[in-house]
């Protein structure tokens, strides 16, 4: 009875012992698949990093492009409100000059009408004084025919 069941013992064994084995090849298969998804989730997570770093990089030239372009466009308002402010300058000197050369004209017109007035009192005043000079003359040549009459 003892060897019988043994025997039984023994068969039960073996059938554990393949069904351990069946079990440990399953559980090697799961480990051999879990290594290649680790390996491929490793992969992945370098890949993520290095593109991670390239787009940091890429930020960072960015980021620094649009500094160079704020700084460019402040350089460029500040020459835009100078050049506004030498426009306004220069209008206002272009309104003063218009000004004083409307003036200029103004007192040049009146300089030439009075130069005209004066000219035509210096010709009236040398006509009066041919006159005078010509009556003088005749008065001086009748005193001398009246002397000689005498």
């Amino acid at each position: 009875g003892d060897l019988n069941e043994m025997e039984i013992q023994l068969s039960h064994a073996n059938r554990q012992a393949s069904e351990s084995q069946k079990q440990l090849r399953n559980v090697q298969a799961q480990l051999k698949d879990a290594q290649l998804h680790l390996d491929d989730a490793v992969r992945a997570q370098e890949d993520l990093k290095e593109q991670a770093a390239m787009v940091d990089r890429r930020n960072g030239l960015m980021v620094a492009e649009i500094e160079e372009l704020r700084a460019a466009l402040e350089q460029t308002e500040r020459g835009r409100k100078v050049a506004e402010q030498e426009l306004v300058d220069a209008s206002e000197r272009v309104g003063l000059l218009h000004s004083q050369n409307t003036s200029l004209l103004n007192t040049k017109k009146k300089l030439e009408s009075d130069l005209v007035q004066i000219q035509g009192e210096v010709d009236d005043t040398v006509q009066e004084a041919r006159n005078a000079e010509d009556k003088a003359k005749k008065a001086i040549t009748d005193a001398a025919m009246m002397a000689e009459e005498l």
